[in-house]
């Protein structure tokens, strides 16, 4: 039987506190950014390469690695966006 790793520990953890809503919505910008920065054409997973976009799903389900290693501005491009979302929720932006 396979032992878990702390990174899955700690992604059980993460599932359990953030509504299912929010871990999809952080998953889209993800693939989003990792989409943006290249990550497909050096992925190993042969789906997103086909696809010419990110197919990684958020917190360990299989596939979850991005093997196309985006790069620290992907990440960053992920904060923005959650950046974003979190003061267009708070109201900061009037419609």
């Amino acid at each position: 039987m396979k032992q878990p790793s702390l990174i899955d520990d700690r992604q059980s953890a993460i599932d359990r506190r953030l509504p299912y809503t929010v871990r999809k919505v952080v998953g889209l910008a993800v693939r989003i950014a990792a989409t943006r920065d290249g990550a497909p054409l050096r992925c190993a997973r042969r789906v997103c390469r086909k696809d010419g976009c990110c197919r990684a799903d958020y917190y360990g389900h299989e596939g979850a690695v991005c093997t196309g290693k985006p790069s620290n501005r992907a990440a960053d491009e992920v904060e923005a966006m959650m950046t974003f979302l979190a003061a267009l929720s708070l109201g900061a932006a009037e419609i």
